[in-house]
């Protein structure tokens, strides 16, 4: 009860005053007793209910940068795991992850329009001295409509002076998330360049890159141009699947098992090539060896497969990758 007692009272006054929004037919806007502007109060209303809706949508800009770069972020780290144990067995020292910059770290090139001209930014104040003009309009006769006029004048003003800051930033979210994805490729091509170009360094990096290398020599054959023409005895229709690789290009960045047909192997990543190593026959014991540049390869992994390399099982899910 004393509550409502109070909201009448409230009530009372403004008809009193001739405040209500109804009473916008008998006073007209921006004539007496009414202000010549929108009320100082009801303008700061505004101009919570515009910066309420900037930060949403700046938020939610920022965070979809955020998550594309905590992706790469996770992919990066995944790529260091894979690669650790190759390290550890070659006596290298692998590259230490770099650490993000805080985003105060990054220059935001933007001026509080507030600072420059007090309460609200030039815009809105730009926007109030033309409401105040609104009552010498011929055209608007109607005080409601002077009324509205007036206020979609400074939320236009408040929405803009909103995106000159939501855009300044967006550009300094940008700036970091460019900033980390820059460290993080540097950091996987100093990674692989680290193990890559171990050969002369490292006696079992040598070894391993001796082994893939006897591997393309001793296995590598050439196959028929023309597979209609197979007992065509014409040595100019044959032409090499294996490239002409050195013994320093062949260290292997990564090994594992594999079971093809049946029949084990081995895969060797080095940083320009994939080479499979299988038994062609397993009966007779035949090897057959596979060798093919990275460049362009789309590698499509079966997360349903149960694999001896891995224990996790993530099933019902393909991802297909491009180098």
């Amino acid at each position: 009860k004393a509550s409502w007692k109070y909201i009448q009272a409230c009530w009372n006054e403004l008809e009193d005053r001739d405040l209500t929004y109804s009473s916008l037919n008998a006073a007209p806007f921006g004539q007496f007793p009414a202000l010549l502007t929108l009320d100082a109060h009801y303008c700061s209303q505004l101009r919570r209910l515009c910066r309420e809706s900037m930060i949403v949508s700046l938020l939610k800009s920022a965070s979809d940068l955020e998550q594309y770069a905590q992706e790469s972020e996770f992919a990066c780290a995944n790529l260091c795991q894979v690669l650790q144990p190759t390290m550890d067995s070659y006596g290298l020292t692998a590259p230490s992850l770099p650490q993000p910059l805080p985003l105060t770290a990054y220059p935001l090139n933007f001026t509080p329009h507030a600072s420059s001209c007090p309460p609200w930014g030039i815009r809105v104040m730009e926007a109030l001295n033309q409401v105040q003009q609104l009552d010498k309009d011929p055209g608007m006769t109607e005080s409601l409509v002077r009324a509205e006029q007036a206020v979609q004048l400074v939320v236009q003003a408040f929405s803009k002076q909103d995106d000159e800051e939501q855009s300044a930033r967006l550009g300094r979210k940008n700036l970091q998330v460019m900033d980390r994805l820059a460290k993080i490729q540097a950091h996987k091509r100093a990674s692989i360049e680290t193990l890559h170009y171990s050969y002369s360094q490292s006696p079992p990096a040598q070894k391993a890159a001796r082994e893939v290398y006897q591997y393309i020599q001793k296995y590598g054959k050439s196959k028929s141009k023309n597979k209609s023409n197979n007992n065509n005895n014409n040595s100019s229709n044959n032409v090499s699947t294996i490239p002409n690789v050195a013994e320093a290009t062949c260290v292997p960045l990564f090994k594992c098992s594999v079971i093809v047909g049946g029949s084990t192997g081995s895969v060797f990543v080095t940083a320009t090539h994939l080479v499979c190593v299988t038994q062609f026959i397993p009966i007779v014991g035949a090897t057959k060896i596979v060798v093919e540049p990275l460049e362009g390869l789309e590698f499509r992994v079966d997360g349903d497969h149960s694999s001896s390399n891995n224990n996790n099982n993530n099933s019902n899910q393909n991802h297909s990758h491009n180098i």
